[in-house]
């Protein structure tokens, strides 16, 4: 959240409204909330258990008119070793085969690995996947769907491929080749032939989900994500066969607001103010209000950056509107910023230069109100008239 405020010395009354719109949306965004959603914490959780279930595949598009239940494929290697098997995707929409398509991104920060459904939030696939791989080797005429298939001399397959996630999302075992998603991978190396698409019954899966969210992500408004767990990768197109899960996910995030004057003005300034130890000093405070509901601690830190021409580190320069500089304006922050207040830095002075200095920890709904006192030291040759200045407060979580 940005303040943008600026110093002048003529009078100035325009009222700083922001915050107050900034409040009044998020108070309207949060009665318009779905209360069905399930509210993420920060760190990691389990949102759906370990379900055990059997995933068949017994359809395809190219199945030899004398080998039912087969189907012919001309690129075995690849595609079996994406996750002819099973493969688990998480994704914005229904998917209508097990190909790793249209699913979200993978992501993995802080150990963990997952479809990452927004910047800083993990969808973690957690389990077992386990099935047999048959194939014949051999050609098909015509190479489309009730041809004949005759198989050849070359070496067939016959084994059973399984892979497991821990929590972390991390995978041991017959992974699959692709890295923009998760699945099981058998390794073969003939490409054309004829595969048992439902040997044995299929492919035995036990999956649950989890989510980790980074602390300090930004706020998720209520999303819908499809879970399905499936066998057969592109060639399995009948969805009625995947395991499939729903989740209506929010995350509320931490979120601050912070107010303060928008415009100071330091009045009408005379030569007798040039070279006063004091300067011209205007009191103001500095508002802050923060949600934190990530269960954890996290550090708030505010800076100073300048809009107008820079100056040093704890001060701006007042410009005239030929350009020349009538005074620097410094602030200071805190219980002593009264007493501090002046043309000398101090242990309260306000940094102008954008660096970070910080506020509180927040753990929970927090508001606080820390003392801010400007000043403008004058400098003996200013031009006579307007001059203006202005900083932008930001506040960093």
């Amino acid at each position: 959240m940005t303040a943008l405020t600026s110093y002048s010395n003529v009078p100035s009354d325009r009222p700083w409204k922001r915050r107050a719109k900034y409040l009044l949306g998020a108070a309207a965004l949060l009665s318009a909330a779905n209360s069905s959603a399930l509210q993420l914490s920060s760190g990691y959780q389990v949102i759906s258990d370990v379900v055990s279930t059997t995933l068949p595949w017994t359809t395809g598009g190219i199945v030899p008119g004398n080998k039912p239940g087969w189907y012919f494929s001309t690129n075995l290697v690849p595609f079996l070793g994406y996750g002819q098997v099973g493969t688990i995707l998480v994704s914005a929409a229904p998917l209508a085969t097990g190909e790793c398509i249209n699913q979200y991104p993978m992501a993995t920060y802080d150990g963990y690995r997952g479809y990452e459904i927004a910047a800083g939030i993990l969808v973690i696939p957690f389990g077992t996947m386990s099935g047999p791989m048959v194939v014949t080797p051999g050609s098909m005429n015509p190479s489309t769907n009730g041809g004949t298939f005759t198989p050849n001399s070359n070496v067939g397959l016959n084994t059973t491929s399984s892979a497991s996630w821990d929590k972390f999302g991390t995978g041991t075992g017959n992974l699959s080749t692709r890295t923009d998603c998760i699945g099981v991978g058998t390794t073969y190396t003939v490409s054309t032939g004829v595969v048992e698409m439902n040997t044995g019954g299929g492919t035995q899966a036990a999956i649950g989900y989890g989510v980790y969210v980074k602390p300090g992500a930004a706020k998720m408004a209520t999303k819908t994500v499809y879970a399905q767990a499936s066998r057969g990768y592109r060639w399995n197109a009948t969805t009625s066969t995947f395991e499939q899960r729903t989740f209506s996910l929010t995350w509320t995030g931490v979120s601050c607001n912070v107010s303060t004057p928008s415009s100071i003005s330091f009045g009408d300034v005379t030569p007798a103010d040039v070279g006063k130890p004091g300067g011209i000093p205007v009191s103001s405070t500095l508002d802050v209000t923060c949600v934190n509901p990530t269960g954890t601690s996290l550090p708030v830190s505010y800076s100073v950056t300048p809009k107008s021409q820079a100056g040093d580190q704890n001060s701006v320069p007042l410009m005239s509107a030929s350009g020349a500089i009538n005074g620097d304006v410094r602030g200071f922050r805190g219980t002593t910023a009264a007493t501090d207040a002046g043309c000398t830095d101090k242990s309260s002075s306000v940094p102008m230069d954008g660096t970070k200095t910080n506020l509180r920890t927040i753990t929970t709904e927090t508001s606080w109100s820390d003392p801010l006192v400007w000043v403008l030291c004058p400098r003996a040759s200013a031009d006579p008239g307007l001059a203006t200045a202005a900083v932008a407060i930001d506040l960093n979580w």
